[in-house]
This record gives structure tokens, sequence and C-alpha cells, in this order.
């Protein structure tokens, strides 16, 4: 075997035999490798100590990096070269999809540059002339070193301050790679060193065969976090992180030698042991029949309702999370449950001042029932940068105690992620915040789960728009088929490419089992089309298709017998249905208005007519996805609560036929426009599927607005 390895413009080299185990020759080795794990250490203790300081700065508006706006640049820029021929229209289109690719994996690009960065900058310095044992030695112990830190981005809950232990994933996940690599690499170095001396037997030294099983350790938890193995089979992927964590732990003190990494070992112990305490701690082991309720609503959702009893720890902030898992008769099967935690995380729909707590689920492979027994685990805070909280664990919760630092929210949401946006309404509803919750569904029979919140809903507030068919079974069609993307300038299907594409929210297990029906329930964003053109074209394309006289009726709640006797369609405004003829597709800003087909004999149905009814939601439920553009922008400047979704032709004070845009309330309404103080405290607010949150941030970002998501991924 030769000798000599080059790599990273390094010769390296095997030293001799006899001067490897000279007494110099070993002291002055274990200085150099003691003095960058050190040094990696204060790396590791700096990037973790940033992270709240991050956080406070973009709390506090005052992060650089969400002033920078690339892709409305890039958009001029393209579009500039596209109209004088130096681009062509492909050409262009593909380089706006690799920047916005680009823009949105810029979290991803930045952890795999920051540890490929400190470690090969930590294992290519002060190697003596390139003694490949200097390198061995030094990626065992930065391997070492490093897992402390992988154990504290993993405590529940973060001790850091303004930070959700949820949002440190991944950074836990990107710095575990690194440490399998480095494992592995340490030893690929050693079993060649073993052979180059042909003194292979030293493998399967006692102490070297704890260091294989630290190997066979990292192997599986590399092997079971690939993202095809951990959607796949979710509770081997859970129950090997956990098993595995403590073999490796337990295995490293009898195999790192002769360098003493007492503190390390120690330090994953105790946050192990500290991890499992919490869990006991914060966990109220068990219900009793009956505790949970169970509401079904619609075929793909269900409301639980539960006492405020069964919250170990109450929240302070709203939109916290629960952790729930099954009550199992055996003593062993939950002490395993507490030892390797698969609980599933749902979202607090009320708050603490309620008589009961409710949750919002998606039906899924996690089975409820009224008449089983649970254990629930929490509450966990959410870190929301646009309300503090003066609210107590000790004292009665109130939400007059919440400051709200936003002038208006715009709170986009997909499917069950609803249950994140409705304390946040009532929160802002109480404070005098104007708000506009823009939800969306691929069933609309789901919409029903509303009525579960009268009181604290209000039709005025939302925009429901409806990505599934119009009746029953176009509906469960859209559930088994896989999701189409309209073209526009920047499509949703190619922003959301990227290293992790497709994987699941961690906030809503349940996704796990049906990632292409999430798909549907998407956001579609265009920078480009401008609103006098759209509002032109629209408004031609309308007046062209129906130049009859606009009756102007509605529903109210004394029609509901003759609704469910002559179908929902009919007592819809007749403006309603002939604009719904000539509408273009929800990819060009426009969505016509959701008229399902209704059968009154069915009880679902029904749900849907009396919700939408009770909470006047008539003229609020559009077809297809939303298109964040210029309406949500104006909506978010404008002083006044203004609508977005243009209507097509209206009737003005004189039943004259106009354009929605040429009303001269809109008009004034529109050009009021918040001060730049003001602008600077408007938020958009995202939870629900991957794509959906990386849209809307997208848009928010690239629009000047500040933006909170609720979505983490594993």
């Amino acid at each position: 075997m030769p000798t000599d390895i080059s790599f990273l413009g390094i010769n390296f080299h095997f030293p001799d035999k006899k001067y490897a185990k000279s007494e110099p020759y070993v002291l002055r080795r274990q200085d150099i490798t003691i003095q960058y794990s050190n040094l990696l250490a204060w790396i590791l203790v700096a990037v973790v100590v940033s992270i709240p300081v991050v956080n406070t700065l973009r709390a506090n508006g005052y992060w650089v990096f969400n002033h920078i706006h690339v892709l409305r640049s890039t958009n001029h820029i393209l579009d500039w070269l596209t109209k004088r021929s130096v681009l062509s229209d492909r050409l262009a289109m593909r380089f706006r999809n690799l920047a916005s690719t680009v823009y949105l994996n810029h979290g991803t690009a930045f952890q795999i540059g920051l540890w490929v960065t400190v470690f090969i900058g930590l294992c290519s310095v002060n190697l003596c002339g390139g003694d490949i044992m200097f390198l061995g030695k030094r990626l065992g112990r930065l391997c070492v070193v490093s897992l402390p830190t992988v154990f504290f981005l993993t405590l529940r809950p973060s001790p850091l301050p303004r930070t959700l232990y949820l949002s440190l994933l991944p950074i836990h996940k990107w710095l575990s790679r690194a440490v399998v690599l480095l494992a592995l690499g340490h030893t690929v170095i050693y079993c060649m060193y073993f052979v180059h001396n042909k003194t292979l037997f030293k493998a399967w030294k006692p102490a070297n065969l704890y260091g294989w099983a630290a190997v066979l350790g990292f192997f599986f938890l590399a092997l079971t976090s690939l993202l095809r193995v951990r959607d796949r089979a979710y509770k081997v992927f859970f129950f090997n992180h956990y098993f595995w964590s403590w073999v490796i732990v337990l295995c490293l003190p009898f195999h790192v030698r002769p360098v003493n990494t007492t503190y390390a070992n120690t330090a994953n112990v105790a946050l192990l042991l500290y991890q499992a305490f919490v869990r006991v701690r914060m966990t109220l082991l068990v219900s009793q029949r009956g505790d949970f309720r169970v509401m079904d609503v619609s075929p793909n959702m269900a409301v639980i309702e539960f006492p405020n009893a069964w919250l170990k720890t109450r929240a302070n902030n709203p939109g916290a999370h629960l952790r729930i898992t099954n009550w199992h008769p055996n003593i062993i099967v939950r002490l395993f449950k507490f030892l390797i935690p698969n609980f599933h995380p749902y979202t607090l729909v009320t708050l603490p001042l309620d008589r009961f707590q409710r949750l919002i689920v998606r039906k899924g492979a996690f089975k409820w029932d009224t008449n089983r027994r649970y254990i629930s685990y929490g509450t966990f805070d959410p870190k929301l940068l646009f309300i503090d909280s003066t609210n107590t664990t000790d004292l009665k919760f109130s939400i007059s105690k919440l400051t709200v630092k936003a002038k208006k929210m715009l709170i986009v949401v997909g499917g069950s992620a609803i249950s994140f946006a409705i304390p946040i309404l009532r929160v802002a509803n109480y404070h005098g915040i104007p708000i506009k919750v823009v939800w969306i569904l691929r069933d609309y029979r789901d919409l029903a789960v509303l009525k579960c919140f009268e009181g604290f809903v209000h039709g005025d507030e939302f925009e429901i728009f409806v990505t599934g068919g119009s009746g029953v079974a176009d509906s469960t069609k859209a559930a088994t088929r896989q999701p189409s993307y309209g073209t526009f300038k920047l499509s949703s299907k190619q922003l959301g490419l990227d290293l992790e594409q497709n994987e699941s929210s961690f906030l809503n297990p349940d996704a796990r089992d049906e990632v292409p029906i999430q798909e549907f329930e998407n956001v579609d964003v265009d920078f480009i089309e401008t609103e006098e053109d759209a509002y032109q074209e629209e408004c031609q394309n309308t007046f062209n298709a129906d130049n009859t006289q606009l009756e102007t009726s509605s529903i109210n709640s004394s029609d509901s017998h003759e609704v469910q006797a002559h179908g929902f369609d009919d007592f819809l405004p007749q403006m309603d249905r002939a604009t719904s003829m000539s509408r273009k597709s929800s990819t060009s800003g426009f969505n016509e208005q959701f008229t399902p087909n209704l059968d009154s004999s069915n009880p679902r149905d029904n749900d849907y007519i009396r919700t939408v009814q009770d909470l006047h939601l008539e003229h609020r439920i559009y077809k297809g996805r939303p298109v964040l553009n210029f309406r949500y922008l104006n909506w978010c400047q404008a002083a006044n609560d203004t609508f977005t979704q243009c209507s097509g032709p209206v009737m003005d004070e004189e039943s004259n036929l106009v354009c929605c845009k040429d009303l001269p309330e809109r008009q004034h309404m529109i050009s009021a426009e918040l001060k730049p103080a003001d602008l600077a405290k408007v938020w958009v607010i995202s939870a629900g599927p991957k794509s959906l949150v990386k849209n809307t941030r997208l848009w928010a970002n690239e629009n000047g607005l500040k933006y909170h998501e609720e979505a983490f991924y594993v």
C-alpha cells in the first residue's frame, strides 16, 4: 500500500513505526490535538450563543439580511434584458428559477458552508508536514468534542432565550452529519494505518471494539436519517436516534485514549439524562377515558377537546403546542415511551383562559378515539417575534398581558395549520390589530372546522381558497392525483426544490402520510404583474362575458331550509355566477367564487352550509390557490383594511357597471398608505405545508415585510 496520499494540496504520509511510539512524538501530537479540539469547542460555543442574538436582531428589525431583496432586483434585470432581446424568455425563466432556488435554500447552503469551512480549516493546518496520524487523531477528537453541542440543540424546551427548540433542528441535523463524517474519516485512517504496519489485529483490541460499536451507531443514525427511510419508517428512525445515541455516548469514554475527554463525555451523559428528567417533569402521566373528546367535523379533520387539567405546564403565548402519545397498559412499554419519546406535536387552538383546550388534527396514522387514554407532554411556548408576553405560569393568564408589536397581520396557512392562525386572530382582535387570514383547503368540507370556534372567528377576516373539486367525488379524487402547477413567474414547484424536498412539517405529523395531498394547500407568488394591467384585463374579460344586469342578493340565515332544498348555488349572487364563467385561473391572480355541488341529504354538506351562513363567509370562498401579489401588498401597505380580491365589475352608487378598482371608496382606501414607521410593523405569518411556507417567506421578504413562520422540519 502506498505511503503517500495527496489531498487538499497536502502530501500525507504515515509516520515511521518506531518514531510514532516515541514519547516526544506522542506528546506533541496530543498537545496539538487538544489545542484544535479546544478551538472547536469555543467555535461551537460562539455558534450557540449567536442563535438568540440573531433572533433578537430579527425581532427588533436590525437583521441586515431581512433588508436585502435579491429576487425583485433579479426579476427587473431579467425583464430589461428580455425586452431588449438579450435573453430569450426561456433562458430568463431558467435564471429566475435558479435564483429562487438558491434564495430559498440559503439557510441550508449557509449550514453546509459553515461546517465545511470549520472542519476543513481545523483539519488542514499544523499537521507536521502531512503526518496522517495527526489528522486521524484530530478527526476523532473533533467528533467527540462536537457531540455535546449536537445533544444540546435537541433539548426540549431550549434553554436559549427567544429560541424555540424546533428551530434548532436544521443546525442539529447538519452538525450531526459533519460528526458522522469525522467519525468515518477517523475510522478509515486508522484502518489504513493498521494495514500499512501489518497490525490489523489491533483493530479488535477491547478498547477499539468500543470504537467499532460507536461507528456502527453513527452508521445506523446516518442510514435511518435518509429522507426515504425516515418518511417510510419514521418510528424506526426515531428509535434508532435515541438508542444509538446512548450507545455512542456510553462507548466513547472506553475508546478515546490517551487524550482525556472526560468533560465532553460527562456533558453528553448529563444532557441525555436532563432530557429524560424534563420529559418526566413536563408529562402528565395519563388521562382517563372520555377526557379527550373527539369531534369528527369533516372527512379529513377532527377537533380534539380536553380539560385544562391535562396541561402539565401552561402556555404563556398563543400558538403553543402540546406533544401527545397513546397510553399503554404495560408499564414497560410506558417506560419505553419516556426513554424514546415518539410523541406527536399538535398546536393548541385555544388559550389558557378558556374552559377547555382544543386541537385541530388531520386524520392520519395516529388514531384518536374518545374511549382511548393518552399521555400529554408540555406545553411548549412558541417564540413569536411580534408578541411580547408578561404572563407567567404561576399567575392567571390574560390576553391583556400580551403586547402585539404589529400594525397589521397577514396570516397565510394551509390545511390543519389553521390551528395556529385562530389564537393569533383572537389576540389581534382583542388589541384592535387589523388582520387577514388566507386559508388554503383541499376539501371544501374541511371549512366546517370553523364552526367549532364560532364567536372567535369572523367572516370579514378570512379569505378561503379551495384547491380540490366542487363535489364530494371531485374532492376524493384530488387526494389521489398529483398536484398540477400553473405557469407563472416563480412557480411553486420550482420554488420548492431543495435538498430536503417533500419533508413534512414537524407541527403537522400526520402530514407524513399525505405529502402529495399537502401540496394542494399551497400559494403562488408573483412579483412582476402590475396592478393596472391586471385589473384592466380582468374587468375587460368579465365585461365581454356578461353584459346583463347583475343582481345583488346574498344568503342569510332565514334561507337555510331553501338552501337545503334547492342547492347552495341558487342563492349565490348572479354576479358571482357570471364572473365564474370567465375568470382566469389562480395562477393569473384572479380567483372565481367557489360554488360547490351540494347534496342536501349529505350531513357534511349541511355542516358546510351552516358554517358559511353563521360566519358570513358567502363571498369569501374562492376556487384554486391564491396568488400573493400586489393585491395583498396593497392591503399590507394601506392605512385602512382594504379588500384584496377584485370581484370584477360591480354596481356603483348610480347603478352603473364599473370595475371594482374604479370605486371611489376603493381609490380612497388605496391612496391612504401607512407611514414608513408603521409599515415596518406589518407582519406576514405563515404555517402549513413546506412549499406554502417557503413561497410566503419569499414573497414577504422580497416586499420588505416582516415575516414569521411556524413550520419546522426534521
